[in-house]
């Protein structure tokens, strides 16, 4: 099994533990913004991860394939064409009854996108992180 797999199952495994519990989450709009501290951790994060020269954030980039960059403003989606495109491309990885949670999509400009799955995750556990290349091809899994 792959990191990548083994990311997913996860994902799907907290999911399903979630549901479980009584905790259904609640429907948003694909890109609504419901927790901006959670979003603006998650911009800042990132900005961080392709601008740091620090050695670990370094060798983090490279495992993940993302390229440094100078300068870089993470930014949320909001356009429905993106977050649409988004859903789908999680959906592709991730079975029923996926299609309920939410989404916030970020654009990492020449990185691609990153999808963040706020229900994917118990409360107060690390939350997935999808990374997608501009074309919506999966990549890889991080949890914040």
């Amino acid at each position: 099994m792959s990191l990548h797999t083994g990311s997913l199952l996860f994902a799907l495994g907290a999911l399903a533990a979630a549901r479980g519990a009584g905790t259904a989450p609640r429907v948003g709009a694909p890109c609504s913004a419901i927790d901006s501290a959670a979003v603006a951790r998650t911009e800042a994060y990132f900005d961080d991860l392709v601008t740091s020269q620090e050695p670990a954030q370094t060798s983090l980039r490279r495992s993940l394939d993302l390229s440094q960059m100078a300068q870089f403003a993470t930014h949320y989606v909001v356009d429905s064409i993106t977050c649409q495109s988004a859903r789908r491309a999680v959906a592709f990885h991730l079975p029923e009854p996926y299609e309920q949670s939410r989404l916030w999509i970020y654009d990492l400009g020449p990185n691609g996108y990153a999808v963040e799955a706020p229900d994917l995750a118990p409360p107060g556990q690390p939350r997935p992180v999808f990374l997608f290349d501009r074309h919506w091809r999966y990549e890889s899994t991080v949890e914040l």
